[in-house]
């Protein structure tokens, strides 16, 4: 797809233009998403045939979807399977004329919206699931987010807030990331583009926090059915990783390793 040669990216993707997606469950996830989760900000609808398709444009115009910081890409297709969502999240604006580099960019993940509940572990849908779930994410090296129909319609809030820590941590770690590059080009005159080899691992906090709310999405659900004592165990587990990460990341110092012991 010639990205450059198709016009301003949302006269033909915005939601007015584009029909969301059709089943209810689905429907109500990307409600649930456009309303801002609990990060303070909401999300704008668009639509790609692939998530290939979705990263160029991403790339294509950086400043454009980052303007709202979350952009919902539905029904993209991977291989031979499609997946309900992709999500691109960017936690900050990205200026004009700014690449696609350690500085910036979007994360993405995919999320599942389930119609039905599974019927025990060896149903025939749920292995087909399973096999299409790491299909995805062989192919494309991403997270996927799954979410019963139950859920979404009955705790849309605990599922906001599963998505919306995940997503967090993305931003916690990109902003520790920059502090690591803005030392650089500071303190050590590093050239920006001197820079895109310098992204520290993500700290350990982080990544609890991250995979705390990966595996709750990823349960079987009556493991994270929120009403039922082990659901609120599992969440309260979330959180703490959550709170964890927050308290860290206020006080978090850089490890520099041009800098002299």
């Amino acid at each position: 797809m010639d990205i450059s040669a198709s016009g301003p990216l949302l006269s033909r993707y915005e939601i007015d233009q584009v029909k969301p997606p059709e089943s209810p469950i689905e429907a109500k996830m990307l409600d649930l998403l456009m309303g801002g989760l609990n990060l303070g900000f909401k999300a704008t609808f668009a639509a790609a045939d692939t998530w290939q398709d979705a990263v160029a444009m991403l790339r294509a115009e950086p400043e454009t979807f980052s303007r709202n910081r979350m952009c919902v890409f539905p029904q993209v297709t991977v291989d031979r399977y499609r997946a309900d969502m992709l999500v691109a999240f960017a936690d900050r604006l990205i200026d004009r004329g700014d690449a696609w580099d350690a500085w910036n960019g979007f994360d993405l993940v995919f999320i599942e919206c389930d119609g039905e509940e599974f019927h025990g572990e060896d149903s025939g849908r749920l292995r087909a699931d399973r096999d299409r779930e790491r299909a995805i994410k062989a192919a494309t090296g991403l997270d996927l987010l799954r979410f019963s129909g139950a859920e979404i319609s009955f705790f849309p809030d605990q599922v906001g807030e599963v998505i919306s820590i995940y997503l967090e941590s993305f931003a916690v770690a990109r902003r520790f990331a920059r502090l690591r590059l803005e030392h650089a080009m500071e303190v050590h005159d590093y050239a920006r583009s001197e820079t895109q080899d310098m992204v520290p691992e993500t700290p350990a906090v982080i990544l609890r926090a991250r995979v705390a709310a990966r595996d709750l999405a990823g349960l079987p659900w009556g493991c994270r059915e929120y009403q039922t004592q082990l659901g609120q165990g599992n969440l309260a587990a979330m959180r703490k990783a959550a709170e964890a990460m927050r308290v860290w990341a206020e006080d978090a110092t850089l490890d520099c390793p041009a800098c002299p012991a």
